[in-house]
């Protein structure tokens, strides 16, 4: 691409809008307009119209283009490969956020009607930095919709999970939560105590010497006070054990007390979770299930065989508990329990963990419509 000082003159431009056919053929429409002459009269001013980055092959505008050209062909194989068909696009040249998209009309259960599933991954650039592309996702579902960002890595297995949620039969009430934990473990810190997911820093451009002399002083400090000798180990005498005389009764040593050894072929289950009783409330922002009542999620991690004790208590409205947990993106309930025996209008569940892994617990109202405070206990 050339670069240079050009006029202001009256001037003529083309722009190209390159678009992909279901086929796989591209299409370029070219659109071409001239300004009027007559809004600038006499003017002849300099303009620096210089890129302030250059474009080559080593500029990082290039590198996300060739991830998003990357990406374009692997959704595309993607769903030849699971006969999920879709119309797949991608973004053109110099086009910021670059992206990629697709959409797919899927049959549904009554016939001559179709249900839209679609998704847009748009790849933001961000120099000088760890991950240097960024990817956020804004997914439609039959009739539901999400977005997913902050999230710095987008390789084939999060194209397979991604093209598993959409070609899906019909989504459940859990869709939207189902979707971010699907892509939890690529995304960056958001929150300051998200300190399991990465930070996005800033690649040094220099080292800064001063700083790490500074810190091996220190360091040699510390390994100076923690080595034996450096520090007097006060004696037995500072403690009063001087006084002592052979003929006391205070052990110094005691012998350990003999452990029953565990018998052989007996497997101990895993210890109970201890509940600790916290408060909630539902209100008009929480999700709905289809009948129209209010419901908040929690998720617990048990061992095979561990139980677990949950209740749910409020004066405002008629509680319902339910344990259950996500299998191939549908959730199946374990355990429920509307009004616990000798409790009123309370829920409480008894649930043993029929093998390790994450559970969740729905804490929701028995009617339509109702709302208020509660409180709960979980492990």
């Amino acid at each position: 691409m050339a670069t240079g000082l050009v006029r202001s003159a009256p001037f003529h431009f083309v722009v190209p809008v390159v678009c992909t056919l279901k086929s796989g053929e591209p299409m370029t429409i070219t659109i071409s307009a001239l300004s009027d002459s007559s809004l600038h009269p006499g003017t002849d001013e300099e303009l620096d119209v210089r890129p302030i980055l250059t474009r080559s092959a080593e500029n990082a505008w290039e590198r996300t283009e060739q991830l998003r050209t990357d990406l374009y062909h692997l959704i595309e194989r993607h769903c030849l490969a699971r006969r999920f068909e879709a119309l797949v696009l991608q973004s053109a040249h110099y086009v910021h956020p670059a992206w990629v998209t697709f959409e797919s009309w899927r049959p549904t259960n009554e016939p001559g009607i179709t249900a839209r599933a679609a998704a847009t991954i748009t790849i933001t650039t961000q120099p000088y930095r760890r991950f240097e592309a960024i990817y956020k996702v804004a997914w439609t579902k039959h009739g539901q919709q999400g977005t997913i960002d902050h999230i710095y890595q987008f390789t084939e297995s999060e194209i397979d999970r991604l093209v598993t949620f959409l070609s899906a039969p019909p989504a459940h009430s859990f869709a939207r939560w189902a979707a971010r934990r699907m892509f939890a473990p690529v995304q960056l810190r958001q929150q300051w105590y998200q300190f399991w997911r990465p930070r996005n820093k800033v690649r040094l451009v220099r080292r800064d010497r001063s700083l790490i002399a500074s810190l091996t002083a220190v360091f040699a400090g510390l390994l100076l006070m923690l080595m034996p000798g450096f520090t007097e180990v006060p004696g037995p005498s500072t403690f009063g054990l001087s006084s002592l005389t052979a003929s006391s009764s205070v052990d110094l040593d005691p012998l350990p007390a003999e452990v029953e050894p565990t018998p052989v072929g007996v497997e101990s289950s895993p210890p109970a979770r201890v509940s600790t009783m916290r408060s909630g409330t539902l209100d008009a922002s929480d999700n709905r299930f289809d009948n129209g009542r209010t419901y908040e999620i929690q998720t617990i991690t048990l061992a095979a065989g561990q139980s677990a004790v949950i209740t749910m208590r409020s004066s405002d409205f008629d509680t319902h508990l339910t344990v259950g947990q996500f299998r191939n993106q549908t959730f199946v309930t374990l355990a429920e329990n509307d009004d616990a025996g000798g409790d009123g209008t309370n829920s409480r569940v008894d649930f043993v963990a029929p093998a390790a892994g994450e559970y969740v617990v729905v804490f929701s109202s028995y009617e339509a419509g109702r709302t208020g405070a509660f409180t709960f206990t979980l492990p």
